[in-house]
Order: structure tokens, then C-alpha cells, then sequence
């Protein structure tokens, strides 16, 4: 038994990540300053086995606490397949290694940009490629890929899109992806948005 408020929703892997909103995880991880009543029990009996002395924990100042984790509400992925798609949550996350946090004033407005056509292939062209499988080149990338993509000035981008509908729906294989209506109306707001020419005919082509 550990103290509720000592405690901290985990997503463990980006395969667990079914829908555009990431849903509230099954797993838990003990985060905390100050722990309750049992949670200080819980982490007595951590030492009485020695768990506090393994390589891993045993520099730490307080072993059983993660450090400079900042609970997020976006997660982005270090390897894409063929779902293209960034996820969101309703209230702020952790994550495991194979996916990073993303620390945003206003992470509902900058989602639907991660979420564009062009965002997705644009990380895709400048992240490291990980090994190859049938579904495609597995995209491998960093916090410095993600540091260094290019991106416009995302607190000056007014996309007009209602996201509800793709929020309610499972991300799609991609050619099969950018034949849904909310996805090529989310794509349209963020071509005008940056103030391209005929949005629609580029769209075409980008797609392509």
C-alpha cells in the first residue's frame, strides 16, 4: 500500500499509445518529495532488502526518488513506424526511455502542428534511421533531433482546426491516414496558417 498522492502515471512504451489522446496509464511509479505514512513504509522495506544499494540507485541522494522528470502532457516518440502521430494527454504524464517529454505553455496549440503532415515528415528527414522492417525504416531519434528540428515560431502559428473528432479515433496506417477528412482538414489549417499558395494542390503533392 502506498500513499495515492505519491504516485505518478507512466507510460511505459509508445506501443501502449493506441489513440491521438494518450489514455490514462495502467501503471504507476513512485514520485515524490515528501512521502506519506505508508509510502515510508514501503520504502523502509526497499532498504531492509537492499534495494537501495544496487549500482543503479545507490549515488542517488535519495534513492527511490526520479529526478528532473517534469510531468507532461505531450510525449513524443523516439521510433516511428507507419502511424505517424504525436500523442496528448488530459493531464500531465512520465515516461520510459524509449519516449521523451515535451514541456509546453500551451501544449494543445502546439499538438496540432507535431500533428500535421509536415511536422511528421519533416523529423522524419532529420532524425538518425534505426534498423529496417517490413513495415518501413524504423525513424530512431534523439533529444537533439528533436532540439534541432526546423519549426516555425509555434507562439505566432494560428491553426484553425477543431481537434475533437481525431481526438475520439485511432491514427491510421499513412496511406490510408491522409484519406481521412479531419486529418486532411487539420494538414489544410496548417498549410494556410503558414501562408502557403494554394494549399490544397500542395497538399496533393505532399501527400505523394
Amino acid at each position: 500500500v502506498i500513499d495515492k498522492k505519491d504516485v505518478i502515471p507512466v507510460t511505459r512504451s509508445f506501443r501502449e499509445i493506441r489513440s491521438f489522446k494518450n489514455p490514462p496509464p495502467s501503471t504507476f511509479c513512485l514520485y515524490t518529495e515528501t512521502p506519506g505514512k505508508f509510502t515510508s513504509f514501503y520504502i523502509d522495506y526497499g532498504e531492509t532488502i537492499g534495494i537501495d544499494n544496487r549500482p543503479t540507485l545507490k549515488n542517488r541522494k535519495e534513492w527511490y526518488a526520479l529526478s528532473e522528470l517534469k510531468p507532461c502532457r505531450i510525449l513524443l516518440p523516439v521510433a516511428l513506424l507507419d502511424r505517424l502521430f504525436i500523442p496528448i494527454s488530459d493531464r500531465p504524464l512520465i515516461c520510459d526511455k524509449r519516449l521523451y517529454t515535451l514541456d509546453t505553455r500551451k501544449p494543445d496549440k502546439v499538438w496540432l502542428y507535431l500533428n500535421s503532415t509536415i511536422f511528421l515528415i519533416t523529423i522524419q528527414l532529420f532524425s538518425r534511421k534505426g534498423s529496417s522492417s517490413a513495415r518501413g525504416a524504423v525513424m530512431d531519434a534523439t533529444v537533439e533531433d528533436y532540439v534541432d528540428v526546423p519549426v516555425p515560431n509555434l507562439s505566432l502559428l494560428h491553426v484553425e482546426f477543431d481537434p475533437e473528432k481525431m481526438l475520439k479515433r485511432r491514427p491510421l496506417r499513412y496511406s490510408e491516414e491522409i484519406k481521412q477528412e479531419d486529418r486532411i482538414e487539420l494538414d489544410l489549417a496548417v498549410l494556410r496558417a503558414l501562408d502557403f499558395d494554394n494549399p490544397e494542390a500542395l497538399l496533393r503533392e505532399l501527400y505523394s
